[in-house]
């Protein structure tokens, strides 16, 4: 059902279903963690987290310490109880 929502949703807004998914799984609030990790770190971290499915983003938001990035970690609907 969620997924014929969606697409209405996608529709209706000229967005692919992917992209609607995505946004919303952003937009949950308690789905999400924040991590620090180094820099040089944060792709094999991307390419391990994506992976695990659609809805299993990360999103680089920086830092202040050199060498060191912030990112928040979103964990796909698959996980949600």
């Amino acid at each position: 059902m969620a997924w014929v929502l969606i697409d209405k949703i996608a529709r209706a807004k000229r967005l692919t279903k992917t992209e609607v998914y995505r946004n919303a799984i952003r937009e949950i609030g308690g789905v999400s963690d924040i991590i620090s990790i180094k820099k040089q770190a944060l792709h094999r971290l991307q390419r391990e987290w994506n992976s695990k499915g659609t809805g299993w983003q990360i999103e680089d938001i920086g830092g202040k310490i050199p060498g060191w990035t912030n990112v928040i970690l979103y964990y796909g609907s698959s996980s949600y109880d």
